[in-house]
């Protein structure tokens, strides 16, 4: 069963089109990775799912709901979170005044404030940084900056998570650390999760299905096996090395 979905979903923006007749969808506790080259509309893409857009034309629904349009605190209210590429904190506040902050902005609007700075301190505990929650933003590493922005979207106790490029600028052993997260996030709060990646490395090891954008439309989408050994994935995005180290 489909928990969000979208037909045609078009968005242009002064007549060029960023997107261009999109249809997905993704089951309830799975996880899709979205993946094509710089300028191909991933963000913007995830940015008219979440309402910071409006499309141009097309339909989005979440869970049997016409959600085309609507606010992003509307969206957010619905169970609907997402991540950032730029990790964007408030500085003079502690890491667990920044994810109690979004917190207040969750589904769940009329509990009680001493709730919500428990529901924060859960999040930052299943990100890991419960032993940081008194420092502020500015101490901390970029991999923890970006936990730290799982921990705001998962603060907002969605069903529904949108995770844009939350492993850009990680070494190796930060990037499988989070890797190992958002599988543990994903069982533990019953997400399904819909994120962009580039670094293959990811895509490969935490999607149950992968879907591919060019030129703003969607070329490709399937498992991830298929995906790679695709040829309209390998012309536009991959390349032939990357079939080729693959079947090495």
């Amino acid at each position: 069963m489909n928990i969000i979905k979208g037909e045609k979903v078009t968005k242009s923006f002064s007549g060029l089109v960023a997107l261009k007749n999109v249809d997905f969808e993704l089951n309830k506790g799975e996880i899709l990775g979205l993946i094509g080259p710089n300028g191909s509309g991933k963000t913007t893409l995830i940015n008219v799912i979440t309402g910071f857009y409006k499309p141009t034309s097309g339909k989005i629904s979440y869970k049997n709901h016409d959600i085309s349009g609507l606010s992003p605190h509307k969206i957010s209210r619905l169970g609907i979170a997402r991540t950032f590429q730029i990790v964007k904190p408030f500085m003079e506040l502690t890491v667990l005044e920044n994810v109690a902050t979004a917190a207040l902005f969750g589904r769940n609007i009329h509990i009680p404030k001493s709730q919500t700075r428990e529901n924060a301190k859960s999040a930052i505990e299943a990100v890991g940084l419960y032993d940081k929650s008194s420092y502020k933003p500015g101490s901390l590493s970029i991999a923890e900056l970006k936990k730290l922005e799982i921990a705001k979207a998962i603060a907002l106790s969605p069903e529904l998570l949108f995770l844009d490029e939350s492993m850009a600028g990680l070494n190796l052993k930060e990037t499988q650390t989070t890797m190992d997260l958002i599988l543990k996030v994903r069982e533990q709060r019953d997400l399904s999760i819909f994120f962009v990646e580039h670094v293959m490395k990811v895509v490969m090891g935490i999607s149950d299905r992968i879907m591919v954008l060019h030129h703003g439309e969607k070329i490709a989408d399937g498992k991830p096996n298929d995906i790679v050994n695709d040829e309209n994935v390998i012309k536009a995005y991959l390349g032939k090395r990357y079939k080729r180290q693959k079947n090495a």
